[in-house]
């Protein structure tokens, strides 16, 4: 799986006791591998942590998470990483914006 390539062994385990196997091998791999990215170049140090807490987001259009984090820097300012990683459940807003933003383009 690879999912391999983001996570020690240690974390996997713990994602595998988090979350039913069926949906990890579900995750489209490029748009994974998209969010992730876009995760890191906006400063995000706890991917990791993210990727055990929030896996839905990686299921969602980069294109949606990145207006999402958008709105998060508008609203917290550009240490907004820093802040989200001292306190991990503000990603929940993030992934809240994120589908809703993927909501309002189906309509």
């Amino acid at each position: 799986m690879f999912i391999n390539k983001y996570l020690n062994e240690t974390y996997l385990d713990m994602l595998y006791d988090t979350y039913n196997e069926d949906f990890i091998h579900t995750l489209d791999e490029k748009n994974f591998t998209e969010v992730y990215n876009l995760l890191k170049s906006k400063g995000f140090y706890f991917i990791e942590d993210v990727i055990l807490k929030y896996l839905e987001l990686f299921e969602i259009d980069p294109k949606y998470i990145s207006l999402a984090l958008d709105d998060i820097e508008k609203e917290f300012g550009k240490e907004y990483p820093t802040l989200i990683g001292k306190h991990i459940t503000l990603m929940e807003r993030v992934l809240n914006k994120a589908i809703d933003y993927s909501l309002k383009e189906e309509l």
